[in-house]
C-alpha cells in the first residue's frame, strides 16, 4: 500500500535531509508518483507523517492499444465503473479503436495506484503520462468511468477545434487541450 504524500523525515547514506515538504522539494522530479515512495526507491529511508489531508488529483494519460491483446471494451468499462466507484475515482476514457486517452480523478493514492495498474496492463503500449496534479474539483464527477468511442464527424470536429489535425500526437499537444477535448466529448455522452 502506498503511503500518503506529505512531510517525510528522510535520510540517505547516514545524512539527514530533515523534515522536508517532499511534495514541494521533489515535485519536478516525481510528477504524480508519491514523493515518499519515490524517495524509498532512490534508497532514501523515510518516516512518513500521516497527519496530512487527502488531495484531489487529476491524471491524464495517452496510450496505444496493443493489437496482440484481446479487448472487450464493454467488459473493461463495466469493471472500471465497479472498481472506480469503490475507490471514489471518476473520469472519462476516449477510445478510438487504436488509442486511449483517459482522465482519472480522485484521491492521490487511489489515482496513482490505478495508473500504475493501467501502465502494467498488456492491453496498453507506449503509455505516456500527460499530466498529474492536484485540483480543487472534479471535471468529470458524474462517472466512475465514462466512455466515448470512435471518431465520427462530430468527434473529428471537436479534435480540429483544438488541434491542427484529428491525429493526436501526445508529444506535441498540451494537457489542457486534451482536457478540453475530453470535456467536449463528455457533452456528447450527457
Amino acid at each position: 500500500m502506498l503511503s500518503p504524500a506529505g512531510v517525510c523525515n528522510a535520510t540517505r547514506g547516514g545524512g539527514t535531509l530533515s523534515s522536508l515538504n517532499v511534495q514541494t522539494v521533489f515535485a519536478p522530479v516525481v510528477m504524480c508518483a508519491f514523493p515518499c515512495e519515490v524517495l524509498g526507491y532512490l534508497g532514501i529511508d523515510i518516516n512518513v507523517r500521516t497527519d496530512t489531508h487527502m488531495n484531489l488529483t487529476r491524471l491524464v494519460y495517452y496510450s496505444q492499444r496493443n493489437p496482440s491483446e484481446s479487448l472487450e471494451i464493454d467488459k473493461l468499462i463495466e469493471t472500471c465503473q465497479r472498481n472506480n466507484g469503490r475507490m471514489n475515482v471518476s473520469g472519462l476514457l476516449h477510445y478510438n479503436g487504436d488509442h486511449f486517452l483517459q482522465v482519472l480523478e480522485g484521491g492521490r493514492v487511489e489515482v496513482s495506484a490505478l495508473y500504475h495498474r493501467i501502465a502494467r496492463d498488456t492491453r496498453h503500449s507506449n503509455i505516456i503520462l500527460m499530466g498529474c496534479y492536484d485540483v480543487r474539483e472534479r471535471m468529470f464527477p458524474r462517472w466512475s468511468m465514462g466512455l466515448h468511442q470512435g471518431m465520427d464527424d462530430q468527434t473529428r470536429a471537436i479534435y480540429l477545434r483544438y488541434f491542427a489535425t484529428d491525429e493526436v500526437n501526445p508529444e506535441t499537444v498540451n494537457v489542457e487541450s486534451l482536457l478540453d477535448v475530453l470535456q467536449d466529448l463528455s457533452v456528447e455522452l450527457a
